[in-house]
């Protein structure tokens, strides 16, 4: 097994030792994967393209060959675990090992930015919503 962020380890292994079939088949056509983002970078009179290794999702995180986003802030590739995996794990919130972390409130894009954030949304959002 390739090694990911310690987050994404831990999430695996959760769902991994609960999921049923179904569950299972839903979790490898969104399983995390290594992947490169390349984005341009300037300042201080220098001007040129850099690239993140990050962890992504095979089917959320996609990125076009040859794609260069205009600044690392505008990286809007959905960082793993992607919202489906989130909602899978959702269904064992009740479990004394599942993280709120894990939530799909939580999930962001490779450059930290929020995913499901609209312009009004607080960041980070508010547990549990309405307080």
């Amino acid at each position: 097994m390739p090694r990911f962020e310690p987050y994404a380890e831990t999430l695996l292994g959760f769902l991994l030792s609960r999921l049923d079939e179904d569950g299972f088949a839903s979790l490898v056509d969104h399983e995390p994967k290594r992947m490169p983002a390349w984005y341009f970078e300037s300042g201080g009179g220098r001007a040129e393209s850099r690239m993140v290794l990050f962890t992504g999702c095979v089917t959320c995180s996609r990125i076009d060959p040859g794609s260069e986003f205009a600044s690392y802030f505008h990286i809007n590739v959905e960082r793993w675990p992607c919202l489906h995996v989130r909602r899978l794990a959702l269904v064992f919130r009740d479990d004394l090992d599942y993280c709120q972390e894990w939530r799909p409130e939580w999930a962001v894009h490779v450059s930290g930015r929020p995913f499901c954030q609209e312009d009004s949304d607080p960041w980070p959002p508010v547990w549990p919503p309405g307080m």
